[in-house]
């Protein structure tokens, strides 16, 4: 594991503060990499940090500088991210009348561990602290450790390096970008309730405090989460201005009437044999929409194809047809095919044909079923994915995937773009 610390004109208080916090807690000096602006910056804190704390020449700004850290270390590295300016990790616990309180962490490289442990564990690359600092009510009611979709603030946190999950696009809010990013991904963050950092943030002087116009690049920078996420997150009037909030997308589709689903006579299908498991030759399944197509009549001047499936425009499919376009506006997915799949534990395969991300979504009465994803490699273990009544995306093309075993009627709508 390395620790990284990006500063910018916090030379003359970071020993008393993360620095002096990380000694304090028994990290050594030549675990902490220190990245700075410039030459001038390089110089200052040389004359003041401890002799081995690693220096390193990165650039200025909060987005950039995240970048140049992220691209400097090897991707599934372990990183220890936290500010400069770090005073104090506090836990929670109840006194005599059992009323919540906070204290001093009595050991940091346990709790360290820990988020790491659990990120390993639940197939994570991102674990941080409970983002509000001295409210030990709100912290008791939260559960000890949730893996689901959770704001990681960015004053400290840990994540396994990966280059697609910090992969943002805004300046100064870039944690909860990341925190959306991983929930896309992976499925969720792992956040450690109970422990939070102190930090007087708007107090102190230099850092992104310096950047005279940095309000209003934060409501700039609203503005693209809104645009780039709609469903995951939103924002709350506050008397100091805006207060994003993320929200699980609000795409259940419980409330659908899948009768035509639970009643269709699913036709045999022997064409995705990159999906059959060994002992099967045919799965029930169709598409409609647009699709490639190598059999025409013009193939010989014209090659393959883009075209509407001939399923597409059969009044037998209208039905099923209609309930999957309900289902995908109710989820704001774009598309140009839908692959309709009943009852099949498909085998790990890609879908080489796809371009870009796929959503899929699974349907009915059944239990288990879950889609499992390989973004680690095809030999490596799966994170596994719950996609009932609820939507996921992904790159089926350049992920393998398959689907975990279950019981009941599963059907499964797959979303995607030729």
């Amino acid at each position: 594991m390395k620790i990284c610390i990006p500063s910018y004109e916090r030379y003359d208080t970071i020993n008393d503060k993360s620095i002096g916090l990380l000694l304090n807690y028994g990290f050594r000096p030549d675990e902490i990499d220190l990245f700075v602006a410039n030459q001038e910056q390089y110089d200052k804190y040389k004359s003041v940090v401890p002799e081995d704390i690693n220096i390193i020449i990165a650039v200025k700004g909060l987005k950039e500088v995240r970048e140049f850290i992220f691209d400097y270390y090897e991707q599934d590295e372990k990183l220890l991210c936290l500010d400069d300016d770090i005073e104090e990790i506090r836990e929670l616990y109840c006194d005599s009348l059992n009323n919540p309180k906070l204290r001093t962490v009595d050991n940091l490289k346990e709790i360290v561990d820990k988020g790491f442990d659990e990120c390993e564990k639940n197939s994570l690359k991102l674990w941080g602290l409970y983002p509000v600092q001295g409210n030990p009510f709100w912290m008791g009611n939260s559960n000890e450790i949730t893996t689901d979709y959770k704001f990681i603030i960015g004053n400290f946190f840990g994540c396994i390096n990966c280059s697609r999950m910090n992969e943002v696009n805004v300046s100064n809010i870039d944690d909860y970008e990341r925190s959306i990013r991983s929930y896309k991904i992976y499925g969720g963050s792992v956040r450690l309730n109970h422990y939070s950092a102190k930090t007087n943030f708007k107090k102190n002087s230099g850092g992104a405090q310096s950047d005279p116009d940095r309000d209003s690049k934060i409501k700039i920078d609203y503005q693209i989460l809104k645009n780039t996420y709609p469903n995951l997150i939103t924002f709350r009037n506050k008397k100091d201005g805006l207060n994003p909030i993320l929200r699980q997308t609000k795409n259940k589709q419980e409330d659908f009437d899948i009768t035509p689903l639970l009643n269709f006579n699913y036709p045999k299908n022997k064409s995705r044999k990159n999906i059959l498991r060994p002992d099967d030759s045919v799965y029930r399944g169709f598409v409609l929409g647009r699709v490639i197509s190598w059999a025409h009549k013009d193939v010989k001047k014209t090659g393959v194809i883009k075209t509407e499936s001939r399923r597409t425009k059969s009044e037998k499919y209208n039905e099923v047809y209609k309930l999957a376009q309900q289902v995908a506006k109710k989820g704001n997915i774009e598309y140009t095919t839908i692959q309709f799949n009943k009852n099949y534990r498909c085998a790990k395969h890609i879908d080489k044909n796809n371009v870009g991300e796929s959503s899929i979504i699974g349907l009915g009465n059944y239990e288990g079923g879950e889609l499992l994803i390989y973004y680690d490699g095809e030999n490596n273990p799966p994170k596994k994915i719950d996609i009932k009544n609820k939507f996921y995306k992904f790159n089926g093309s350049k992920y393998y995937h398959e689907t975990a075993p279950f019981t009941g009627e599963r059907h499964t709508l797959v979303y995607y773009s030729i």
